[in-house]
C-alpha cells in the first residue's frame, strides 16, 4: 500500500489560507491595476511556502 502523507493541522491551515490569497490576489490584479495585490500575492506566496515547510518539518520528526 502506497502511504502518500497529507498536511494536516496549522500547516494544512497555512497551505490553505496562502492558496486562497494567491487566488484573490491574482483575481484582483488581473481586474485593477495595485501594488497592494502584488504585496498580497507575496503574502499568500509566503504563507503557503510556510505551511509546505512546516509540513516537512513534521514528516521528518515522524520518520
Amino acid at each position: 500500500m502506497n502511504h502518500t502523507p497529507i498536511p494536516s493541522g496549522p500547516a494544512l491551515l497555512l497551505i490553505v489560507v496562502g492558496s486562497l490569497l494567491l487566488l484573490l490576489g491574482t483575481g484582483l490584479r488581473l481586474l485593477s491595476d495595485g501594488a497592494v495585490w502584488r504585496a498580497l500575492l507575496l503574502i499568500g506566496a509566503v504563507t503557503q511556502f510556510a505551511g509546505w515547510l512546516l509540513h516537512t518539518q513534521q514528516m521528518r520528526r515522524q520518520s
